[in-house]
């Protein structure tokens, strides 16, 4: 496929396999956390002394889902800025469209969620005291429709309110820089103050996850210039592979690091986040520019995790905290590892199977009620237009003395 070829409806199929890959990256990571966290925090312990502790520490970096978040981020607005420069929606109907295509899916997750709660059917906390704290600290409180409803519709873009679903405190930034992008290119028509506004919108919020939103806006922007890297031989490749390696650093939550992959100074959480904003996008230039990265992203299976990475998103962590709980729990007294080994297996595979099943009732009919809505606002604002247009033409103004 050639670096600029679009799949349906315009969308780039390359880069739709990133998102499903980054996707999967988080459900590996928080599986990991589920299943494996005395392999995930680096404690090795004797029920995993048979497995290298190198590669298992290595597995645990490369699971990173806080970068693969940036890397959603960037993605994102690199969209966005396509959208809100193609499109002929007003602003205000390009925000509902927005807020649509994000309110329904997290609706529908966290109403699960919800049930799940409501029916007894998590037994994480019992997980928890197996296999780590992860697992135990989430839906610790009594279900509450209202509050679930409200904090999908409004909690959780507001503040980033995540009871029902610990994933959601992406929502609050996502919908944000959502805002700043679409209302930048409504507001400015010239490329040049497009970037000032960027720039002001990067150094204002310099130290958190707000400036890949502009910057994954720029590179769209800028992609015929950027496009231009794979004029240097192994440029593209390469900034891959330093985007990866930076995407893997950890933070100090994890303990100790393997110094022999990371020879750098202790990391705290936002040190962290720089790294793998730093990485995510030295990552997606490469892929822009790197046709050997982008054929297996266009690859079938990529593509399809592509596809439901966003119902993948949502629905993993209840799955893990109720299924992967009980499996942990029914399994514990043969051991550790063939509880892991088997709840691991079984459990990630239903959310990649319940992703695929879902994702056309929870994507697909968000889409095509955003798609209604913000054609809706459009219609309705030309309505309010038109008793004042056919007043004027009634009485026509006054002639001036």
């Amino acid at each position: 496929m050639a670096a600029t070829e679009r799949g349906d409806a315009g969308r780039v199929d390359y880069l739709d396999g990133l998102r499903g890959v980054a996707a999967l990256a988080v459900l590996i990571g928080h599986s990991w956390l589920m299943f494996s966290q005395p392999i995930s925090s680096y404690h090795v312990t004797d029920g995993v002394a048979a497995l290298p502790a190198v590669l298992l520490k290595i597995i645990g970096h490369v699971s990173n889902s806080n970068s693969a978040v940036c890397i959603f981020f960037l993605l994102s607005d690199y969209v966005m800025a396509d959208f809100g420069q193609g499109t002929l929606l007003s602003f205000p109907a390009q925000m509902v469209r927005r807020y649509i295509r994000l309110a329904i899916p997290i609706l529908m997750t966290s109403s699960f969620a919800y049930l799940l709660l409501r029916f007894g059917l998590f037994r994480n906390a019992e997980a928890g005291r197996l296999f780590g704290e992860w697992a135990g600290q989430w839906y610790q409180f009594a279900p509450s429709g209202p509050s679930m409803v409200y904090e999908a519709l409004v909690g959780t873009f507001s503040s980033g309110s995540n009871a029902y679903n610990p994933n959601l405190w992406t929502m609050h930034p996502e919908l944000l820089g959502s805002f700043y992008v679409l209302l930048i290119n409504a507001v400015a028509a010239s490329r040049r103050w497009r970037m000032t506004l960027y720039a002001c919108l990067i150094a204002y919020y310099l130290f958190d996850y707000l400036p890949l939103f502009a910057v994954g806006a720029l590179l769209r922007e800028y992609e015929i210039e950027v496009r231009q890297l794979d004029r240097f031989p192994g440029a593209p490749i390469t900034l891959c592979i330093i985007g990866l390696y930076l995407c893997t650093f950890p933070d100090a939550t994890l303990g100790p690091k393997l110094q022999i992959v990371y020879p750098l100074p202790e990391f705290n959480l936002d040190n962290a986040r720089n790294w793998h904003s730093i990485g995510a996008t030295l990552l997606l230039i490469g892929v822009l520019t790197s046709r050997a990265a982008q054929r297996p992203l266009a690859s079938s299976p990529a593509k399809m995790l592509g596809r439901i990475s966003f119902t993948l998103y949502l629905i993993h962590v209840p799955i893990l905290c109720s299924l992967g709980s009980w499996l942990i729990v029914a399994l514990a007294p043969y051991g550790y590892t063939p509880a892991a080994a088997f709840g691991l297996f079984v459990t990630f595979f239903t959310c990649l199977v319940l992703s695929t099943l879902l994702s056309p009732l929870v994507d697909g009919s968000a889409v095509s009620m955003s798609r209604k809505l913000g054609r809706r606002v459009d219609e309705l604002m030309a309505d309010d237009k038109v008793p004042f247009e056919r007043l004027s033409s009634q009485y026509p103004p006054p002639v001036a003395p």
